[in-house]
């Protein structure tokens, strides 16, 4: 695991106050380690630690998901996050990168997402 571990650089900071860091997780990066081990975003969190409150994940990103992630610092922020999240007060935007030109150059797409 210290090998692997070494390999892996910390998610860039986006924004960090005393209540949340928001960082910016890349993809092929996990927010926890699997079953088999190996590195995540976890494993930054004694770097992000203030005291010996926190931090905790206020919600998750795949695997395979780049974007930014919100890491509550204190009890009160990831409850107050999990609050905003779960009563529509944040909103999740996905981007996809295609491939070729599509016949509209806007839309909503209603479908579920399938792994490849």
């Amino acid at each position: 695991m210290a090998g692997a571990f070494a390999r892996v650089t910390p998610p860039g900071v986006l924004y960090r106050d005393r209540r949340f860091i928001i960082v910016d997780k890349p993809a092929g990066l996990p927010v926890h380690a699997g079953r088999a081990g190996g590195p995540s975003v976890e494993d930054f969190f004694p770097q992000w630690r203030l005291g010996r409150d926190g931090p905790w994940l206020a919600h998750r990103l795949d695997q395979d998901t780049a974007g930014c992630l919100v890491v509550a610092l204190k009890k009160s922020a990831l409850l107050a996050a999990q609050a905003c999240f779960a009563g529509g007060g944040a909103q999740k935007t996905y981007w996809a990168v295609v491939r070729g030109v599509p016949e509209v150059m806007e839309g909503v797409v209603e479908l579920p997402l399938a792994k490849v």
